[in-house]
């Protein structure tokens, strides 16, 4: 190998091994936003489904009155 070689060698390795860092540079900040929209995605997740079940309760609770009301209705006329 000639000097002329180990010269070009020793530049590409420098030139590899600068990219390298650079990548995983990279790849860190990208971990990191994926961490937080996992994290904010979570929470609007669970404010939703917080949400939706007081919505659900909700209507179950009034379906259920009103079916209450109309059965309590139906009976009183039905047996005067």
């Amino acid at each position: 190998m000639t000097e002329d070689d180990l010269a070009s060698w020793i530049e590409y390795r420098r030139l590899i091994l600068s990219e390298l860092e650079r990548i995983g540079h990279e790849i860190r900040s990208v971990n990191e936003k994926v961490d937080r929209f996992r994290v904010e995605d979570l929470s609007r997740i669970k404010t939703d489904i917080a949400l939706l079940k007081f919505q659900a309760a909700m209507w179950g609770g009034l379906g259920g009155t009103a079916f209450g009301a109309i059965a309590t209705a139906i009976v009183k006329l039905w047996f005067r």
